[in-house]
């Protein structure tokens, strides 16, 4: 596992060498994104929450220190503001939430669920590896399929930079095997589990490296700069 993100790792690091210097950043007149769908349990209740990665601002969490006790626990919106939190939303009971958010220009973000209430009354974390996609105008459709699994469709650059490779039947059926293997077998015997959790870690392996493969060819192939620069940035 370690191996194969380093891998990975190293081939972002090339490939943002090679392109981020190159590729343009193209301003668009300002519109809004419309972004609905639905969430997967155990995050199918609670805020759904954007976050822009320029929009963060440590200055609030800086301040809040200051008066801070040792022992304080980070209020939530000081921790979403530092985070660049842009937009949040309620999921209602259906698991469907819906944001509008303005944009100016197609860029990265990230979405997490927080405050998602589990049956024991407590509040599971959020979960944000593996829940990158791109901020573009129009209306997109996300699909939580687990909590580090989601699709968004309907956006031009969603499609170019993620969905090329994430829709493929390959990477279908890696997806397919690896949950299959994370979930417990009812009565398997120690070493069977092992057994398990060895083919979960091949499986998991080869679902990054489909990721790699697909990121790859989008970033060196792919005739739009943007799409070039945004995939990389994704990563």
């Amino acid at each position: 596992m370690r191996r194969m993100q380093h891998g990975t790792r190293n081939c972002v690091f090339t490939l943002a060498l090679c392109l981020l210097a190159s590729s343009p950043v193209l301003a668009e007149e300002a519109s809004v994104m419309v972004l609905e769908g639905t969430t997967a349990a155990p995050y199918d209740n609670g805020d759904f929450t954007v976050f822009d990665p320029t929009r963060r601002d440590p200055t609030r969490l800086e301040e809040w220190k200051k008066t801070a006790e040792p022992d304080d626990r980070v209020p939530l919106e000081v921790h979403l503001e530092a985070q660049g939190v842009i937009a949040q939303a309620p999921i209602g009971s259906d698991a469907r939430f819906r944001v509008e958010i303005p944009v100016d220009r197609p860029r990265t973000a990230s979405f997490a669920v927080y405050n998602a209430m589990a049956p024991g009354g407590g509040v599971w974390g959020p979960v944000t590896m593996g829940n990158n996609f791109i901020l573009e105008p129009g209306r997109l459709e996300l699909r939580m399929i687990r909590s580090d699994y989601s699709v968004i469709t309907g956006g031009s650059y969603n499609d170019a930079v993620f969905n090329s490779w994430r829709l493929t039947d390959e990477y279908e059926a890696a997806q397919s095997a690896y949950q299959q293997l994370r979930t417990p077998v009812e009565g398997e015997t120690e070493e069977s589990q092992r057994n398990r959790w060895d083919r979960m870690q091949e499986a998991q392996n080869r679902v990054l490296q489909i990721e790699t493969q697909g990121r790859t060819d989008v970033a060196l192939t792919h005739p739009d700069p943007l799409v070039r620069r945004l995939v990389v940035e994704s990563a």
